[in-house]
């Protein structure tokens, strides 16, 4: 379960934020700024995404990649990076002894990092052949696609790898200055779990976050007021599936309902025995892979329904799933499904727990989107609050056939047709 939480606010709006883990062997630490891909401008589509590859390239007293990374993996430990809507965080996982180390490597790069010309060059190629990656898989590819549709014309729904057009007039100043105005101390969060000490984290970190340019987190266009969504896409490839993802608009990530949709999507789609595995896998055989995904952000969110299905049956497919659909908003669920939903909730979180990196991700989460930590037991609470009553009421707003769009890829040989998957998810 979740370890000691401490906080601690740095006069320039820094914040440092630790689950002591007392039994573990391990320190998962991240530097995060709240800047993503949804606080670009038109013109800086994809900066991000670049800016967190150039990072890796060399700093000052880290010249090289491989001098930024052998250090910490000679030593048994990993370090990478990610880039998403709202965040860019920069994190590595090590034994607890390896902790100086990992934050010596991380602060330098971070913060000193070497903007030549010739490494833009050179990993714009690569972020090209990561974009090219991303085109061939269905998924990927449809996620995309399915955000832009959910919301057209705001950033959110803008592809976090960018613009290829964009990307292609980058240059190291530009990159640079906009390092500057998003890597701010007002957005940055250290975050780190496992075994160390609060207070020895803050001394190693506070003389790296105290240089950082002032300013609070990069403002974005907030979604209020989003035009209709769009109803469907569908592209045909060369294909043996029909790929697909059920997208609503849904609630942030503070929203008082945040416990009703996980434990939605938990009954929809998250073990074996979720209603969408046993309709569309175990009774009728009509797809390998059936999941659901919530993806809650600041302001808005998603809640997704992603399957692979078996082309012949794909049709039926979409009906089976509406049926589960209608069946949440027609009536409550029984409260032995709830409570066994809730038990698997509760138990994966326990055992979530139990990894550095996990707790990490969780108090990062926590201080960035809730401005802090929930406990253990205030989570626990929360889902326990959660009745057949109070899901029905949030399966009801959520299942609305104006809250829907449907992303599709269908093999090039077959003569069904999007719009006809669409009107089978009559909900």
């Amino acid at each position: 379960m979740i370890g000691k939480i401490q906080q601690t606010t740095l006069p320039n709006g820094s914040r440092v934020v630790t689950s002591q883990m007392d039994t573990v062997e391990s320190v998962s630490v991240c530097i995060d700024f709240g800047g993503g891909s949804r606080h670009e401008k038109l013109s800086e589509c994809g900066y991000s995404h670049f800016l967190e590859h150039l990072i890796f390239k060399g700093s000052e007293r880290y010249p090289t990649p491989k001098a930024i990374s052998q250090p910490i993996e000679s030593i048994g430990g990993s370090l990478n990076a990610s880039t998403g809507l709202e965040q860019t965080g920069f994190f590595a996982v090590v034994p607890y002894d390896g902790l100086p180390l990992a934050l010596d490597i991380l602060t330098d790069m971070v913060s000193r990092p070497i903007f030549d010309q010739s490494n833009v060059e050179l990993e714009r190629n690569v972020v090209f052949s990561e974009m090219r990656m991303s085109y061939d898989d269905d998924f990927d590819y449809l996620s995309q696609q399915a955000m832009q549709g959910a919301w057209p014309g705001n950033a959110v729904g803008r592809p976090i790898l960018g613009s290829r057009e964009v990307l292609s007039e980058a240059t190291a100043e530009r990159l640079h200055a906009f390092r500057q105005s998003h890597y701010t101390a007002g957005s940055a969060i250290v975050a780190a779990a496992g075994k160390l000490e609060h207070e020895r984290l803050v001394d190693l970190v506070r003389p790296f976050l105290e240089q950082l340019p002032p300013g609070p987190v990069p403002g974005y266009r907030r979604v209020r007021n989003p035009p209709p969504m769009q109803r469907f896409f569908c592209e045909r490839r060369d294909a043996t599936q029909v790929q697909t993802i059920l997208t609503f608009r849904s609630i942030p990530y503070s929203d008082e309902h945040r416990s009703e949709q996980m434990l939605l999507a938990m009954l929809l789609g998250g073990s074996s025995y979720s209603r969408l595995f046993q309709s569309l896998r175990e009774r009728s055989g009509l797809s390998y892979m059936v999941d659901c995904m919530p993806m809650p952000l600041s302001d808005c969110g998603v809640f997704q329904i992603l399957a692979s299905l078996n082309p012949e049956g794909s049709l039926k497919a979409m009906r089976l799933c509406a049926k589960e659909l209608r069946s949440l908003c027609r009536k409550p669920v029984p409260a032995k499904e709830l409570t066994r939903e809730l038990s698997r909730v509760i138990g994966a979180s326990r055992i979530g727990g139990e990894s550095s990196r996990s707790q990490m991700g969780r108090i990062l989460k926590g201080t960035r989107l809730l401005g802090r930590v929930e406990s253990t037991d205030e989570v626990i609470e929360r889902l326990r609050k959660v009745t057949p009553e109070s899901l029905h009421a949030f399966a009801s707003n959520l299942f609305r056939k104006e809250n829907l769009s449907l992303s599709l890829i269908l093999p090039e040989t077959e003569k069904k047709t999007g719009e006809e998957h669409l009107e089978a998810l009559e909900i």
